[in-house]
């Protein structure tokens, strides 16, 4: 239980897919209504933004409801139904809304593309499968059309499947989409070829190659299925499904870093020093937030406090990459947050959805904590009773979620760094650029939240994608066996932020981190290896020193 509120998990297309085979081939009509229910209950009682949704969304529950048990009804197959399905959850736009489909079919493509404002480029090519003589077209040629589609409208069609509630995080995602789909997430597969339109700026021409899907895996329809060991040793995140330079959560920076970049360390983090118009920069490099096990946390955070003491010595300012962040543990996001810190500042906090099981389950850890003389678990104890009197308010008046409460201490306050030996304060103070993007999700939208609202950075970029809360997963439910993953929380930042409605906001769902200097990358800046982005960084940084 533990375990489960303290870990912000990743978007929907990193998780890690297990499920069963369906024993099938078709549902029958109360079976389709059935399912149907049980998801519309599931989400109306457990999922925690609703209300939310529907305030900033303009959705109904009712109307959402009515639609899918409408489409069930008029599903001629099970692939209808799961469409039915994600169309329900889809509706939502929220990153931590994911369903897996009793299928390991994935079909690829040989080559993979990314989206950048209005256009799409080929950027990974697979040429043992499409020799350069048979298929001329190059990395960073411009894709035009998929299928007589024009390009942007071939994503926007993967809508449904991607819904991150961020446009450009949804975009950016349904283009590595366009080039594998696992059936676990896409109910109806086409295994005909892709027709590519394809632009070469090098050779100035327009044309149009078919390029064959590679097949792997069991269909829906299929009975000869492996056996449900054989699906638990496969993975179907996104992740595993792409080459690594093609991942947009590998652990190195979308963009090729200065020239004068020297690197000093790779591990736990990336870090390195560059020197640009007489400045001395640090960089810093957290590509991700999930080190789920307490020890191996503090290890990296003891390594990153000594490294940032370096840091502190030897350079001007810093920058801080947290770009394509997926998240993970919310009690390291605080703690690593505390490295910046020169006094305390607020913690984030959270609110739950108010249900007895919440309830059950934190009153059984309390019970068991409670029964431990350990001093060391005093402050865990004083947290697990804040719970359990703030979920009790709330049954008790009727609310929908709860007050928001703190989860990682008591106090509600992030704390300056200490070193556990010498109990010395180790912080980075220097001035600090913090580079965001679409793609920073969950626990990396609450890292630069809580210090741009304690005032310790400058973040810099894209919105963040606005992944605001933790996640339960419902395994194999109903006739369907379809598993599903909802947001049982609300992330309640700090401060206050104006949405673009001019109202204020203190949810990270749907609204995510605001950069203090905007920068919106275009296909000019991935044309030019992202020259001018990496100069406005730097201006950014020269601006801070100024102050």
């Amino acid at each position: 239980m533990i375990k489960k509120i303290f870990l912000l998990l990743t978007p929907f297309f990193l998780i890690q897919f297990f499920f069963s085979p369906s024993a099938e081939a078709k549902l029958s009509l109360e079976q389709r209504l059935a399912d149907a229910n049980d998801l519309i209950h599931l989400f109306e009682q457990r999922y925690a933004p609703f209300p939310w949704k529907e305030n900033t969304l303009g959705l109904s529950a009712v109307t959402m409801a009515d639609r899918l048990l409408q489409e069930a009804r008029d599903a001629n197959s099970d692939e209808d139904l799961y469409e039915a399905f994600i169309h329900y959850m889809s509706t939502l736009q929220d990153a931590h809304v994911s369903w897996s489909l009793p299928s390991t079919r994935i079909v690829r493509l040989p080559l993979q593309m990314e989206y950048y404002p209005q256009k799409l480029f080929i950027t990974e090519i697979n040429r043992d499968l499409l020799p350069k003589e048979h298929f001329p077209f190059e990395e960073g040629d411009e894709v035009l059309s998929v299928d007589g589609v024009p390009a942007l409208e071939a994503l926007e069609n993967l809508e449904r499947y991607v819904h991150l509630g961020n446009k450009l995080a949804t975009l950016k995602i349904a283009a590595l989409f366009l080039s594998v789909r696992p059936q676990s997430i896409f109910p109806f597969l086409s295994e005909n070829p892709v027709e590519l339109e394809v632009y070469s700026p090098q050779r100035r021409a327009k044309q149009k190659f078919l390029l064959p899907w590679k097949v792997e895996g069991y269909t829906l329809a299929e009975q000869t299925i492996p056996s449900r060991d054989d699906f638990q040793k496969q993975s179907f995140a996104l992740a595993s499904l792409l080459p690594e330079s093609a991942n947009p959560y590998r652990k190195e920076s979308f963009f090729p870093l200065w020239d004068s970049f020297v690197e000093r360390k790779k591990l736990p983090f990336q870090t390195g020093i560059f020197t640009q118009d007489g400045m001395s920069i640090g960089y810093l490099r957290l590509d991700t937030w999930k080190i789920e096990r307490r020890d191996r946390a503090e290890k990296a955070l003891a390594a990153l406090a000594h490294e940032l003491q370096y840091l502190s010595l030897h350079t001007d300012a810093l920058v801080l990459d947290q770009t394509n962040n997926p998240g993970g543990n919310t009690c390291f996001v605080e703690r690593a947050a505390g490295l910046f810190l020169q006094e305390p500042a607020p913690s984030m906090l959270f609110s739950l959805r108010a249900t007895r099981t919440w309830l059950q389950d934190f009153e059984s850890d309390l019970i068991s904590l409670e029964q431990s003389d350990d001093k060391e678990l005093d402050e865990l104890k004083a947290l697990f009773r804040i719970y359990t009197k703030t979920i009790r308010a709330a049954l008790k008046d009727g609310a929908f979620l709860t007050n928001a409460m703190p989860l990682c201490n008591p106090y509600g306050e992030i704390l300056p760094y200490l070193d556990r030996e010498t109990g010395e304060q180790l912080t980075y103070n220097k001035p600090v650029v913090l580079l965001v993007n679409e793609l920073s999700c969950s626990g990396g939208d609450m890292f630069p939240a809580l210090l741009q609202d304690a005032g310790r950075v400058k973040v810099f970029g894209e919105n963040t994608m606005g992944c605001g809360g933790n996640v339960v997963e419902e395994q194999q439910f109903g006739f369907s066996e379809l598993t599903v993953r909802y947001t049982a929380s609300l992330m309640v930042r700090p401060k206050a932020v104006q949405l673009p409605s001019g109202n204020m906001a203190r949810y990270i769902e749907n609204v995510g981190v605001i950069p203090d200097i905007p920068y919106h990358l275009g296909a000019e800046d991935y044309q030019e290896e992202f020259k001018s982005y990496k100069d406005a960084i730097v201006e950014a940084v020269k601006q801070e020193l100024k102050k």
